[in-house]
C-alpha cells in the first residue's frame, strides 16, 4: 500500500509537469524525486526504466549519492556487472546525510560485492563482503536486507563472500560462511566435511550450490 501511493503521489507529480509546461510557477523535479521515481520503477522490475530515471538524477546533480546507488543496483539487474562496479565505486567515494540513508555503505558494499563476484574479481569480493559485515552492527540493528527488495539481504551477501572464499582456495573461511548461514537460518545439522579429500571440497561445493538454491526461496 505505501509503495502504491509512493508510485501515485510521483507519477501524479511528473504528469502535472507535462499538462502545464507553460506556468510560470511550474515545479522542477529535484534529483531527489527523479531518483525516488526510479526506485519506484526498480521495486515493479522495470529495471530498464529505473535506470533511465536514475541517469536523470544523476544529470541533475551529479553529486547525489544515492543515484550512483541506483545506477549501480539497475545495472547490475540488466547483467551489466562492469558499469555497476564503475557507479558504485564512484558513488561510495561521496558524502551523504545518513539520518535520511542510514544503510547507504551497507548497500555500496553489498553491491560492490555482487558486482565484482559476477565479473570473477574474487580479492575485490571478498574485500567488499567484509567491508559489509564490519560495517553491519547486529548488536544494535537487525541484519540488512536491501530497503528496495527485502528478499535480498545479508545471507546473499554471506553466501557470495563463502563462495569467493572457496574461488580462492580459502575452504575454512568459506566453511565458517556456510555454518553461519546455517546458524541464522537456524538449521541445526552438522557440517564436517574433510577438505584434504576430493570428496570433502565436493561435499562443500554441493552445500554452497544447495544454499544458493534455499536462499532464492527464503
Amino acid at each position: 500500500m505505501m509503495k502504491s501511493k509512493k508510485h501515485i503521489l510521483i507519477f501524479g507529480f511528473c504528469l502535472s509537469i507535462l499538462l502545464i509546461p507553460a506556468c510560470r510557477d511550474a515545479i522542477i523535479p529535484s534529483e531527489t524525486d527523479l531518483v525516488d521515481y526510479g526506485w519506484v520503477l526498480y521495486e515493479e522490475a522495470d529495471y530498464v526504466g529505473a535506470n533511465q530515471w536514475f541517469k536523470d538524477g544523476f544529470e541533475k546533480d551529479s553529486s547525489y549519492m544515492d543515484a550512483y546507488n541506483g545506477l549501480g543496483w539497475s545495472f547490475g539487474k540488466l547483467g551489466l556487472a562492469d558499469s555497476a562496479i564503475i557507479y558504485f565505486e564512484l558513488g561510495k567515494k561521496l558524502t551523504w546525510d545518513d539520518t535520511k540513508t542510514p544503510d547507504l555503505d551497507m548497500q555500496f558494499f553489498a553491491g560492490l560485492t555482487f558486482a565484482n563476484s559476477a565479473v570473477a574479481n574474487d580479492t575485490l569480493a571478498r574485500s567488499y563482503g567484509e567491508q559489509f559485515f564490519g560495517v553491519q552492527n547486529l548488536v544494535d540493528q537487525e541484519p540488512w536486507a536491501f530497503s528496495h527488495n527485502a528478499l535480498t539481504n545479508h545471507l546473499d551477501v554471506r553466501l557470495t563472500l563463502a563462495t569467493t572464499y572457496f574461488s580462492l582456495s580459502f575452504l575454512d573461511l568459506c566453511i565458517t560462511e556456510v555454518r553461519q548461514i546455517h546458524s541464522d537460518l537456524g538449521m541445526t545439522k552438522t557440517f564436517e566435511p574433510n577438505l584434504y579429500t576430493v570428496q570433502g571440497r565436493d561435499e562443500l561445493v554441493k552445500e554452497l550450490e544447495y544454499l544458493q538454491v534455499l536462499l532464492l526461496t527464503q
